[in-house]
């Protein structure tokens, strides 16, 4: 079930917001978010808003940010204690909840903890989801000692068709109770039970590089620290990495210079002092080799790009 075609999740107008006023929105409709953009004077092309119905509670969320992140201090600033049961409608966001990370597609869902730090990855890509906040209590009582925790739940998996058509009843007939209760039943059935599928390597590899993009400044990134955290061997990521035509190595070296070179474009730097800060800020510990590696992707040196801008 298409949910972008119930007429209270539709959403086709890609204006743009200025950057605080989106912010402001977002917190009214979620609680209290530290949202990133990849250029806050371009503003966010998007929306986000709070719908309250006598069974459903939701926010509807649009953007092309960075990321959205909810720190410690966050979570004391908000009364409400809720689980983020999270539908993406169109475009991808990564999610990661403590040392586990999902990447989200069209039509996929997952369960997030309001309580616990939590971070979304949208890489300045448009992303249209809504989140339905279950209050965390009920849903807990449900779990019944079963183990559950963040995961992906696949568009096609039978647990997302009902869940997006209970959801989509729920919205035409929004005084039903019993759906209300019906929701957190098949909830707490869909995510406190382990995953019955092993993680496909394309599924691992999108992990990769979402925590590639993520992590893109930290000096520890590299091939080694992301098997580790993906508990794999460097041989199983090289392996995954395979199909994308290059390694990991490679990936990550791109990627960081794509992040440098996005930055100049922006204006960020205006001469060699800070040219040389944002590569060592990205990794780069040879300014010689750094030189090298962004005419050999670009076809020009560093500077030609402040120049242009």
């Amino acid at each position: 079930m298409d949910l972008r075609q119930t007429p209270l999740f539709s959403y086709r107008n890609l204006a743009v917001a200025g950057f605080e006023a989106w912010v402001g929105d977002l917190r009214a409709a979620c609680g209290s978010f530290q949202p990133v953009a990849v250029d806050a004077r371009a503003g966010v092309r998007g929306m986000a808003k709070r719908v309250e119905l006598p069974a459903l509670t939701f926010a509807h969320v649009v953007n092309n940010l960075e990321t959205i992140r909810r720190t410690p201090d966050d979570i004391r600033r908000d009364d409400e204690e809720n689980f983020f049961l999270l539908m993406q409608l169109e475009g991808a966001c990564g999610v990661e909840q403590g040392d586990v990370q999902v990447m989200l597609g069209e039509g996929d869902c997952t369960l997030v903890d309001s309580t616990r730090p939590l971070s979304f990855y949208f890489g300045g890509r448009h992303s249209n989801q809504i989140s339905l906040h279950l209050p965390r209590r009920a849903l807990l009582r449900k779990q019944a000692g079963r183990s559950g925790g963040l995961r992906r739940i696949e568009a096609a998996d039978p647990m997302a068709v009902v869940l997006r058509a209970l959801v989509a009843k729920l919205a035409s007939a929004p005084g039903e109770a019993a759906l209300g209760a019906l929701l957190l039943d098949v909830t707490s059935q869909a995510f406190w039970a382990p995953p019955v599928v092993p993680e496909l390597p394309q599924t691992r590899l999108q992990r990769a590089l979402m925590l590639i993009d993520q992590h893109l400044t930290e000096p520890s990134l590299d091939s080694s620290w992301l098997a580790a955290r993906l508990k794999v061997s460097l041989r199983t990521l090289q392996d995954d990495f395979r199909p994308t035509g290059q390694t990991c190595t490679e990936v990550i070296r791109e990627q960081r210079l794509r992040w440098i070179e996005a930055r100049l474009r922006s204006g960020t730097a205006r001469n060699r002092e800070t040219i040389a800060a944002l590569a060592f800020a990205a990794g780069f510990n040879d300014i010689s080799y750094f030189n090298r590696s962004f005419r050999a992707l670009f076809g020009c040196a560093p500077g030609d790009v402040v120049a242009r801008g």
